[in-house]
């Protein structure tokens, strides 16, 4: 099997990967996903795609398009009709997130609970707990004390963290510890899992 092809945007020659299968290679035009995209807006759509695009409007109980305005900036915008059936309606997710943070606050936020703000919140949001957990970091070298990975501030397994090896509201170095997301997980559920089991004893 021929394991390089040209892609039909950049004309540059890409490789098959390993963990590609042998009918998606077949099927592979394009080097990246970024050449796909670009020959898409460039090429006209066929009329099977717009037919299957109609259908699915349909489907989806859209109607003609319609004039909306932003509640947040005012700006007229044209849009299907079944994709807005919310109560607020906005031109793009950037003025969603502005209304939010406007009228979403205090006692109007879903959330709120008698104006009450938990201790783990107070916490976590503090500058004195930050150069605490600064510290810790700095003292474990960045690296996760459990199974030894360097960490990181990625949204990911290697996320650093910090754990209370004892009493949460013991703040003594001593106490905590530099960990991974993973490990934090699993620690935090066999705690929960030890203190199930002590009920019964």
């Amino acid at each position: 099997m021929n394991k390089t092809k040209e892609c039909l945007f950049c004309k540059k020659q890409f490789y098959k990967k390993q963990t590609t299968s042998k009918k998606m290679w077949k099927k592979a035009k394009y080097c990246s996903f970024k050449c796909y995209a670009k020959h898409r807006k460039i090429t006209p759509q066929p009329q099977k795609c717009i037919e299957s695009l109609k259908r699915y409007l349909k489907k989806i109980g859209a109607k003609e398009k319609t004039k909306f305005t932003c509640e947040e900036c005012g700006k007229e915008f044209i849009e299907y009709y079944g994709n807005r059936r919310k109560k607020h309606i906005f031109c793009s997710p950037k003025c969603n997130y502005l209304w939010v943070s406007k009228n979403l606050v205090g006692k109007n936020s879903p959330n709120y609970i008698n104006g009450n703000t938990s201790k783990i919140n107070k916490r976590c949001h503090s500058s004195w707990w930050r150069k605490i957990r600064k510290r810790i970091y700095e003292r474990d070298n960045f690296t996760c004390q459990i199974c030894g990975i360097k960490c990181t501030r990625k949204m990911d397994g290697t996320k650093i963290q910090c754990h209370h090896l004892g009493d949460s509201e013991n703040h003594n170095d001593d106490n905590l510890l530099t960990v991974c997301l993973k490990c934090h997980a699993s620690l935090d559920f066999n705690r929960r899992k030890l203190a199930q089991v002590e009920r019964y004893f």
